[in-house]
């Protein structure tokens, strides 16, 4: 049974290059300091999902915010938390959305200060929040890592 599911997926990988088209995306929020800890990738296609989300990326602010509204009968969340960094310099950034044949592929970037730099004393939570027209399918996360 496993072989049909790789096949497919292999299949699907390979098709990527002919015909990926390019979905766009807009920021909801990127940042340093989020109540999200662990690396997290997420798809949030619901309201009741969003808010439960929401409120533990957002515990850490006073007071804590609403939630930016999301029309999800039309659109769909993407979210990346690099989890809890023990300096400053670390960011994460979602910067591409591509979907071939079903499968839609987010790629994102984390990066930190090269070795030896001055940086903050003080633990970050780096994150991406971004909304794409809502999708059917799998949804699959690719991480790039690069130093500046």
């Amino acid at each position: 049974m496993a072989r049909p599911s790789r096949f497919l997926l292999f299949s699907a990988i390979c098709l990527w290059t002919v015909a990926a088209a390019t979905i766009a995306f807009s920021t909801i929020e990127r940042g340093s300091a989020s109540g999200i800890t662990t690396p997290t990738t997420l798809v949030v296609k619901s309201q009741e999902d969003w808010h439960r989300i929401w409120a533990r990326h957002a515990s850490v602010r006073t007071p804590t915010p609403s939630p930016p509204r999301i029309d999800f009968s039309k659109e769909i969340v993407i979210a990346v938390f690099a989890g809890a960094q023990t300096t400053g310099g670390f960011t994460v950034e979602i910067t591409a959305i591509e979907e071939s044949a079903g499968l839609m592929r987010v790629t994102y970037r984390e990066s930190g200060l090269p070795p030896g730099s001055l940086l903050t004393q003080a633990i970050t939570q780096p994150y991406h929040l971004v909304r794409i027209p809502r999708v059917e399918g799998l949804i699959v996360f690719e991480r790039h890592m690069s130093q500046d």
